[in-house]
């Protein structure tokens, strides 16, 4: 009896917790992105990734063209990790994890429910941030993509803040 109430136990802390080392990883991750290693304009690449204007210029090959009343764009803050933004209609925030070797995932994306003339925008980087596993970064050009396929979407940043 012993051994079955064991090996439910065991098989139990197995099942619901097969994640934990997921909760080491994002500990790397925000080490990593808090690293040192400088590039040659004597900056960190997450230096470079974060807290600037990013617009929003194409999106899965196509150019941005809203028609809404907003700037489709994102900011990615280097203080706790949010991303906030806007696909042209509704605003969305969540939380984003980087690494140094260019990896990146944005997680609990929320948006505002506003209906608007044109939400393509919206709903394509909203897909897009979903599915997003790594990022290139070529001075002032973000471009977002999902494993090798051809860029998922592309930003300039249009300022520091």
């Amino acid at each position: 009896m012993r051994k079955v109430i064991s090996l439910i136990v065991l098989s139990t802390i197995v099942f619901l917790f097969p994640n934990c080392s997921l909760l080491n990883r994002e500990v790397k991750i925000k080490a990593d992105a808090n690293s040192n290693k400088l590039n040659s304009n004597g900056k960190s690449s997450f230096e470079q990734l974060t807290d600037k204007y990013f617009k929003l210029v194409e999106i899965n090959g196509m150019p941005v063209d809203s028609d809404n009343a907003k700037e489709p764009h994102l900011i990615l803050s280097s203080e706790d990790y949010r991303i906030s933004g806007t696909g042209g209609c509704n605003s969305f925030s969540g939380s984003f994890l980087v690494n140094e070797s260019n990896k990146i995932q944005f997680m609990h994306i929320s948006t505002t429910r506003m209906a608007c003339p044109n939400m393509e925008t919206d709903a394509a980087l909203y897909s897009v941030l979903e599915v997003a596993d790594n990022y290139i970064l070529d001075g002032d050009t973000l471009i977002i993509n999902r494993a090798k396929t051809a860029p998922q979407a592309k930003f300039i940043a249009v300022s520091k803040l």
